[in-house]
This record gives C-alpha cells, sequence and structure tokens, in this order.
C-alpha cells in the first residue's frame, strides 16, 4: 500500500519536497525537453548512446535507472507494449493518463525484494523508470521514487558519458566460446551476494532470427547464465533452456558482445553472474 501512495503523490503531488536519506546530497537532474525531472544519490553515472540519455544510480543496495528516448511515436509504444501482459503473475500494473503523459506502473514486491518499472510517454519523449532493492522497504528507492516531477534543474543532455562508461564500452567482444548446456535445472539460482556497486548492463545487443527458425515458426525465450568477470569480459555461458533452429547460437553470439560495469565488493572489482533472457516473436 505504501509504494501504491507513492504514485499518487508522484501523479498528483510533483511539487512536493522529499526528504534526504542518511544525510547524503542527491542531485535533481531533468529530461532535454524540460518535461520530467528526478533525483540521484551521489556517484551517479551517465551513459548516451546515439541520443539516448541513461541514468544510473546505485546506493545501500537500491538500483536507479533512468532512460530518456526522443521520440514522436512514444505514445504508440506505450499502447503496443499494453497488449502484452507481464509474464510474472504476481506483478501488478497501473495505468495513468496525466496531461501529456500517459504511463504504466510495473510493481513486484515480494519480501525478498522489490522492483519497479515505470514506462512514460509524451509527446517529445518516451521514459523507461525502474528501481529496484534486495530490501521490500529500502529508504533509498522511496526518496528516488518521491523526487519524480516536472521541475527544471540540470539537464541530463549537458552532462557528459561517464569515463568510467566510455572505458567499458572500449572493451573487445568475448572470445566465441562453445557454450554449456544446463538444461535439467529449471530454477533460476540468484545471486545473494551483498555488492557495494551492483553488475550493470550498458549494452545489451539484440539477437537475430535464424531463417531456419522463421520458416519454422519457432518462437519463444532461450535463458543463458552469464558469468560477468571482474575484467570487464563475458566469461562462460550456460543455456538453461534451449529452442534449437539456430536461436541458441544466436544468442550465445550476442551475449558474449554485452558491454558492462562489473560488480563490486567492499570497493574490490569480482565476478558476478546474471540470467539474461532472449525472446524471439514472429509478428
Amino acid at each position: 500500500m505504501r509504494r501504491i501512495f507513492i504514485l499518487w503523490v508522484i501523479l498528483f503531488l510533483p511539487s512536493i519536497f522529499f526528504a534526504q536519506v542518511e544525510n547524503i546530497q542527491w542531485t535533481r537532474i531533468e529530461s532535454p525537453k524540460s518535461d520530467l525531472s528526478f533525483a540521484v544519490p551521489p556517484n551517479f553515472l551517465i551513459d548516451n548512446e546515439d541520443g539516448e540519455y541513461r541514468a544510473i544510480a546505485f546506493h545501500d543496495e537500491a538500483m536507479m535507472r533512468v532512460s530518456i528516448q526522443e521520440t514522436g511515436s512514444a505514445k504508440a509504444r506505450i499502447k503496443e507494449m499494453r497488449q502484452f501482459p507481464p509474464r510474472n503473475a504476481d506483478v501488478k500494473v497501473s495505468r495513468f493518463t496525466l496531461g501529456d503523459f500517459i504511463g504504466d506502473f510495473y510493481i513486484d514486491e515480494k519480501d525478498e525484494g522489490f522492483m519497479m518499472s515505470i514506462y512514460v510517454a509524451s509527446s517529445k519523449a518516451f521514459y523507461t523508470i525502474t528501481a529496484s532493492s534486495k530490501h521490500p522497504k529500502n529508504p533509498v528507492v522511496d526518496n528516488f521514487l518521491y523526487s519524480i516531477r516536472l521541475d527544471n534543474r540540470i539537464s541530463i543532455a549537458s552532462l557528459k558519458t561517464s569515463s568510467i562508461i566510455l572505458e567499458a564500452l572500449k572493451k573487445k567482444d568475448a572470445a566465441k566460446v562453445k557454450a554449456k548446456y544446463d538444461l535439467a535445472n529449471k530454477e533460476k539460482l540468484e545471486d545473494n551476494t551483498k555488492y557495494s556497486r551492483p553488475l550493470i548492463i550498458l549494452r545489451k545487443p539484440r539477437a537475430s532470427y535464424t531463417d531456419s527458425a522463421r520458416q519454422s515458426a519457432v518462437q519463444g525465450t532461450v535463458k543463458l547464465k552469464v558469468l560477468f568477470r571482474a575484467n570487464g569480459e563475458v566469461g562462460d555461458i550456460t543455456v538453461m533452456s534451449k529452442l534449437g533452429q539456430g536461436l541458441d547460437d544466436s544468442a550465445v553470439n550476442v551475449a558474449r558482445k554485452i558491454k558492462f560495469l562489473p560488480a563490486e565488493s567492499d570497493g574490490k572489482l569480482v565476478d558476478a553472474i546474471r540470467f539474461i533472457e532472449y525472446s524471439f516473436t514472429i509478428y
């Protein structure tokens, strides 16, 4: 119920002041078109890929991410997304319309953690806002959500891509690997390690359909378990569910090209495992 209240605050009380957490200084950032702003804790990262702006922040085991794409077809994209229900039946979905904005909230709140995704569209841009924490009642997440509002502060378009991200993008793609298969293990073994900075995926290339799969109308999801090494390189890749017709190889080949920031534990770069999914759908 508390997060539902926060949604109402975001929508109808955009001028509310949010409280500082642990006396740290948060920075308010606005979109290039000045129609949406948010606040992030210190040491946030900025990424710019062909006009798509991203802000990434993490604090006290909370992860916050905002993506901004300037496009005139954002509302059509929201309406298209609404044709596909969430895969997880436990996810609560709420829709809203406010002035020039339309959007959807996706909330997955359990005892073992919290995840919220907010998709917002205006006539100017498409926004993807995510916040997650292993603690269901993390004040950092609440602070971030309370901060979302219309305002004018620092434009994200005026900020340069963080140097640490530029270095990560220069990493060479992993060599072609012969993927392992572990189809008997149906459960996802979640990584419960407490990181001072979580693994951050920067670029995830799309997997391509194969001609044989398209001709056979094969659809579904390939699930991979990927080792992301502390040195910034992709390590072992294990196929957890397969589709055949070359789609598994297609997923593995692009997974090795993922660009990321390694996880940190107590300030030291460490290996981390993440489960990655590639969905193949014929429209």
